[in-house]
């Protein structure tokens, strides 16, 4: 079970770890119910300190309107900086922006690049759903060339 007094104690003594992880407890109600007030505080802070995973899940809470207005022109920039950090949902996701043109220009092959970052990381992955979705669309334009 995860303690969140005592994340929320380490986080405000400055903890990026615990800023981080006490942001996904919030934002996904483990431990604690969901407070996306709360996970927008500490994910931020954590995301402004360079945490990759941090990054990724604030961009999603922009990129979907999550506890705040959808915002593509936030979400971008926080996906792209953790998907080049090697966070794997945010590879995902930064396919699937350039796949459907939401906040970038429409681009296969980008998606495809990103797509294959993605499934490069296969034990590392956490959500065997969106490594499928990578594989999936891998094997279906294995042709493309990659580019930006």
């Amino acid at each position: 079970m995860t303690n969140i007094a005592e994340l929320r104690k380490q986080a405000e003594a400055g903890s990026v770890v615990a800023q981080g992880v006490l942001g996904v407890c919030c934002l996904h109600g483990i431990g604690t119910a969901v407070d996306y007030k709360e996970a927008l505080r500490w994910l931020s802070a954590s995301a402004e300190k360079g945490v990759a995973r941090s990054m990724a899940e604030l961009g999603r809470m922009y990129f979907e309107g999550r506890g705040v207005d959808k915002n593509l022109a936030q979400a971008i920039p926080l996906l792209h900086r953790a998907a080049i950090r090697g966070d794997f949902c945010a590879q995902v996701d930064m396919a699937r922006a350039y796949l459907r043109g939401e906040g970038v220009p429409a681009d296969a092959k980008t998606a495809l690049s990103w797509y294959r970052a993605a499934a490069s990381q296969e034990g590392n992955a956490i959500k065997a759903e969106e490594l499928r979705e990578a594989k999936a669309y891998l094997s279906r334009h294995q042709g493309l060339p990659v580019g930006s």
